[in-house]
């Protein structure tokens, strides 16, 4: 029988930036804390809680089954929700952002297709311009990436005046990247933030190729934008791979010809007959 070699080679693949983003979006959910519950008698409640999160009126929750609109929002001390179900619930998850990455003009034109601004708003939006700077093996770090990061919201262009942007998109949409903030301190995929900038976004615009502006997602979005550089460790966003090539000897190719391409892999040569 002819002798063969079979690589056997562990290949280090690298979890995308994108999807690193992705991960910790997926994980801004929150429980609010109901304290108080007082019946209007007009078919709305005001719940009184100490974490008012991202939440904002025109948006719907779900509370102990039961969907309710949420009609005006004191940030932090209470929620004014319409519904036709008594709440007796002492808690309810507030809805979660989406999340969406690539250039500014692209992911605008992909999300004008849809119409309807809740079912794309709130959104993480990273934006894809990204600058990765890589570090030696035996760091820690595997790589820094600076990011801009938007969490923004509809709001309405023709109607509101300053404070209501503020009030209604600006810090909710703050108060989301501050939590986006903390689980990257808390998250083993990062190493440790020394800082960030958040800018305000009173009207988010997008800039075509032509030179005019117009509105991103063919939506009326006001919030935030985060500008932080995210050192993404080494451990936890490396996976190994194996993968089994077979040689056979008529190539001609032997273990000091291939050590050299496979440099970015760890793994062995075995040789069967």
């Amino acid at each position: 029988m002819n002798p063969r070699l079979i690589l056997n080679i562990t290949e280090i693949v690298r979890t995308p930036t994108v999807d690193v983003v992705r991960s910790l979006s997926d994980l801004l959910e929150f429980t609010v804390g109901i304290t108080s519950m007082t019946d209007n008698g007009d078919g709305t409640y005001t719940l009184g809680t100490c974490n008012t999160y991202h939440l904002q009126p025109g948006f719907t929750v779900t509370i102990g089954g039961e969907d309710y609109v949420i009609e005006s929002v004191i940030r932090n001390e209470e929620i004014v929700v319409s519904g036709t179900v008594t709440i007796i619930d002492p808690t309810f998850v507030a809805y979660t952002p989406f999340y969406y990455h690539g250039t500014p003009i692209q992911v605008s034109r992909e999300l004008t297709e849809i119409n309807v601004a809740s079912d794309k708003t709130p959104m993480v939006y990273l934006s894809e311009e990204l600058k990765e700077k890589y570090f030696a093996r035996d760091s820690a770090i595997d790589r820094e990436v600076p990011c801009r990061i938007f969490f923004l919201t509809q709001c309405d262009f023709e109607n509101w005046l300053t404070e209501d942007y503020h009030n209604q998109a600006i810090n909710p949409m703050r108060e989301l990247a501050l939590e986006f903030v903390e689980l990257c301190k808390r998250s083993k995929l990062i190493g440790k933030l020394t800082e960030f900038d958040i800018n305000t976004m009173q009207r988010v615009g997008v800039s075509t190729s032509g030179g005019n502006k117009k509105n991103f997602a063919n939506a009326h979005l006001s919030g935030v934008e985060l500008l932080i550089t995210l050192p993404i460790n080494r451990e936890n966003c490396l996976a190994p791979c194996p993968t089994f090539v077979v040689v056979p000897p008529s190539e001609g190719i032997i273990w000091e010809d291939m050590t050299e391409p496979w440099e970015t892999y760890t793994g062995a040569w075995e040789t069967y007959q």
